[in-house]
């Protein structure tokens, strides 16, 4: 995916969020256990950042999980939003943070929620401060 968004042109950041780190009870995909109830036992999606990705020194990118790799994140009830979706929403219309910093209020949002069993993650390579909603 991030190559593809690499060929798209003068790009200058690429932001992915993933919010899909989740076990399915009646689906055994995965192999893991849901978070609500046991520790995860495989990492979700193997080898998803690995040295088989090889980018451009010049890229910028940050790609956002849910979840820590090899465990799963908290759902929610039906038609409501995930502990993860529910805290980036209400720190992304926050003014003049940066991406970093929206991520760590989210993280700590969602550690508080799940009784700490469960930690967003953000890898990424950015060069130079980026905010979503306003700047310094």
């Amino acid at each position: 995916m991030l190559k593809q968004l690499n060929r798209c042109g003068d790009n200058i950041l690429n932001v992915i969020i993933l919010d899909a780190c989740r076990a399915d009870k009646d689906n055994n995909t995965w192999k893991t256990k849901g978070a609500n109830a046991e520790e995860c036992s495989e990492p979700a999606y193997g080898k998803a950042l690995t040295s088989y990705v090889r980018l451009p020194t010049e890229s910028q990118f940050a790609l956002i999980f849910s979840s820590d790799p090899g465990t799963v994140s908290f759902g929610s009830k039906a038609g409501e939003n995930s502990f993860f979706t529910s805290a980036l929403l209400n720190h992304l219309i926050t003014p003049n943070l940066t991406l970093e910093e929206i991520m760590r209020n989210v993280q700590n949002e969602i550690l508080e929620k799940s009784s700490k069993r469960q930690r967003p993650w953000l890898n990424s390579c950015l060069r130079e401060p980026f905010y979503l909603n306003g700047g310094l």
